[in-house]
């Protein structure tokens, strides 16, 4: 027996004395009273069954025979005793409200209504937990010999066969009862109660109350199996507004995790709609040191809830086996209405792997929220991708965000110096909220030592935090390798390109979304006389997507003079590595499309195979390899390509053309009504160009113009201008269709 208790001497005398019961209202002034009252409740249902099943009708006579059976004082006939229990279970109900709105923790009674239980399932509940924690039931049920029950053997365990004959009256009751024990019903689905012996017959299966269901009904959370320790259990007291994130997202996860907990609370929970799978798991993903962790603890702290977390990882080097330890944080957290966090999950993002299907089946039962961490890149289980209600990306924080996170993880009892300008470390450290709290605490811990006093406060100074900063810097995200970040909002339908190249690219903008949830990549090629318009265009795409933009410079990305110290750091191994590398590495967080800007023009000299130039970049292979394996959506923008073959590795190629010729002629018109027809014509045919080429001569020639005294350049002048800009080409000069582009 787990923990048996006696049953108090008042009690017992209570219920000894009829009158006195009849009288007396029940009273659970904490838990220990009630339970107390519960097994006495399960002695009463105990004599009735034996006096059914003997067929004793009337026991006046045979009061010493029935004796053990502790039948209260002054009932002589199984029917006034069929009249007390019933009489008794409804002043325990009302006892049950009154110490409810009193603040009594009356758990088994919580236990059932969180999970749903009907007025039978609980009877079996307290039933099992008797004979698991009664001392008085067991003496009793053990007496209780007779050939119904296998005669001759004092047993010590619960049949289904016995539970249902002691708590229904007839057969059909029975049978209708036993459907309590189907594995797709709460007792078993939950495992609230867990089922032993492999016998043919359903009946003969004995029935166990699961251990850690009998210790939260006596109240009792303390851990005895060691095995366990790597399961810890607090109630965390960083306080959410210390966690900086995004206002949108943090409001979000708040609104969505306090509705869960509303409607369970109110037993409008969503599973007796759905039946499974309606607790609320959400995905904490990014950089370490970017606070998933801190919003996991701020978080069951807002909503005042206990927190049990794992780290997956350990669990390899734990004397447990992760069915068993998933089996207990999910029931612990159910019955204490927690939270589940489970960080370095990885594991469990394996297709179809041992872990994940684990994971899903104790996900499937629980009803709680349960957040999950991870630093790296994932690719997901579509199974496990669909139970996941929402994902939050942990990025480096922004310069404002880091200003917050230097005010908001200062440590108690502590205080920045006159001389400590937070501004300017929030935009010298371009930390994640994990380094800059290591700064402090390097900072915080030299500043003891000094002891520094200001008032009660110890005083921390910018020396310090400088110092400590710095030495963080060297493991930190490097950031001068991640380009120029931007959020495009230029649409292509604004750009100066023709028509035909805007739906080519309006065509692939409304690709990526499908490109990013099937991750099969896409690595697109834009080859143009304007490399600025060129990159314009992949700009445009973006914009369409509603997606960041990250540009690097493709010489660099092959540069051999780069020293060691000047190498990225990769974002999730936390080691240096070659800048080519580190543009194709997949970032969590908000996607982005990546543009590679052919400066120099590499590749046409890699296409040709020119190794007078190219044989000194040897990454030409590698950079093929990241191509064809990239996820995401990258552009590479270069010069033009004329009658050279684009390598298999881009999905898309689009050469850009100036805009229509007639849509030229307009826009210099535009600029230079003076001119005639015949010199737009020339200037058109000599010099083709985008409208912002033409805006640049517009304006040069008119600085050239008033400095040689006159309103507006000339025909020449403009020539001159344009010569300077492009240098004099010649091409076939083919009009389309007023009006149409070519």
């Amino acid at each position: 027996m787990n923990g048996a208790i006696c049953l108090q001497s008042q009690t017992l005398q209570v219920l000894n004395n009829k009158e006195t019961v009849n009288a007396h209202e029940p009273q659970f002034t904490d838990n220990l009273a009630y339970i107390e009252f519960l097994m006495a409740e399960v002695l009463l249902w105990l004599a009735h069954a034996y006096l059914r099943l003997k067929q004793i009708d009337h026991f006046g006579q045979l009061a010493s025979k029935v004796a053990f059976l502790k039948i209260p004082a002054g009932i002589q006939s199984r029917r006034e005793l069929e009249d007390y229990i019933h009489d008794l279970a409804e002043k325990r109900a009302d006892a049950e409200k009154v110490a409810s709105a009193a603040g009594v923790k009356l758990r088994l009674n919580e236990l059932a209504d969180e999970y749903r239980l009907d007025g039978f399932s609980r009877k079996v509940l307290q039933l099992v937990l008797a004979a698991g924690n009664s001392m008085e039931f067991m003496a009793v049920y053990q007496e209780c010999d007779i050939d119904l029950w296998d005669a001759g053997m004092r047993r010590s365990d619960l049949e289904i066969g016995i539970i249902l004959s002691i708590l229904c009256n007839d057969y059909r009751e029975q049978m209708r009862c036993r459907a309590v024990f189907a594995i797709d019903q709460p007792l078993l689905k939950h495992e609230l109660v867990q089922l032993s012996g492999r016998h043919v017959s359903f009946l003969r299966n004995d029935v166990e109350l699961h251990e850690r269901v009998s210790r939260f009904c006596l109240d009792d959370h303390n851990v005895y199996d060691t095995d366990l320790l790597c399961i810890n259990s607090e109630w965390p007291t960083i306080k959410l507004s210390q966690v900086v994130l995004a206002e949108d997202l943090k409001a979000d996860l708040v609104r969505y995790c306090e509705s869960f907990l509303a409607n369970n609370k109110n037993g409008t929970g969503l599973s007796e709609s759905f039946g499974y799978g309606a607790g609320l798991t959400c995905l904490f993903y990014g950089l370490s040191g970017t606070g998933k962790t801190m919003l996991a603890h701020g978080l069951a702290n807002h909503l005042g809830c206990q927190l049990f977390s794992v780290n997956i990882g350990s669990l390899q080097h734990a004397d447990i086996s992760f069915e068993d330890a998933m089996q207990y944080i999910f029931r612990e957290a159910r019955l204490a209405g927690g939270i589940v966090f489970l960080d370095e999950c990885d594991d469990l993002f394996r297709d179809d792997s041992h872990e994940s299907r684990t994971f899903l089946i104790e996900v499937e039962k629980a009803e709680c929220i349960t957040i999950l961490a991870t630093n790296k890149t994932i690719k997901m289980d579509p199974a496990l991708d669909r139970r996941i209600s929402l994902k939050i990306p942990f990025t480096l924080p922004s310069e404002e965000e880091r200003l917050s996170i230097w005010q908001a993880l200062l440590p108690k009892g502590m205080q920045y110096d006159g001389d400590v300008d937070l501004k300017e470390l929030a935009e010298k450290y371009h930390f994640t909220g994990g380094l800059i709290k290591n700064s402090l605490l390097i900072a915080g811990g030299n500043a003891m030592v000094k002891k520094g006093m200001a008032g009660n406060k110890i005083t921390i100074q910018a020396a310090e935090i400088h110092n400590a900063a710095r030495h963080q810097a060297k493991s930190m995200f490097d950031l001068g390798a991640t380009g120029k970040l931007s959020s495009p909002q230029e649409k292509l339908a604004n750009l100066d390109i023709r028509r035909v190249d805007q739906e080519k690219l309006q065509a692939v903008a409304r690709l990526i979304p499908e490109i990013h949830q099937t991750k099969e990549g896409f690595c697109g090629l834009i080859s143009t006389e304007n490399k600025r318009v060129g990159v314009d265009c992949a700009c445009g795409v973006a914009a369409e997507a509603g997606l960041m933009v990250r540009q690097f410079s493709l010489s660099r990305l092959f540069a051999k003079d780069i020293s060691e110290d000047d190498r990225p750091i990769d974002p999730f191994t936390q080691k240096r590595t070659s800048l080519l590398e580190y543009v194709f590495t997949e970032r969590p967080g908000q996607q982005e499309i990546i543009i590679l800007e052919d400066d120099s023009l590499l590749l046409q000299e890699f296409i040709c195979n020119q190794n007078k130039k190219a044989e000194s970049y040897t990454n030409w292979p590698r950079f093929k390899e990241l191509l064809h394996d990239f996820r995401g959506v990258l552009f590479v923008v270069t010069g033009p390509l004329p009658g050279l073959s684009v390598p298999i590795e881009f999905s898309f190629h689009v050469s850009l053309s100036y805009p229509a010729e007639d849509h030229q002629i307009t826009t210099w018109k535009r600029y230079f009504p003076h001119l005639s027809d015949h010199e737009l014509v020339e200037i058109v045919e000599q010099f083709p160009m985008y409208t912002q080429e033409i805006s640049l001569v517009v304006k040069q020639g008119g600085i050239a113009a008033r400095l040689a005294g006159t309103t507006q350049p000339d025909y020449d002048l403009i020539v001159n201008m344009a010569n300077r800009l492009r240098g004099k080409k010649t091409m076939p000069f083919l009009f389309g269709s007023p009006g149409v582009d070519g």
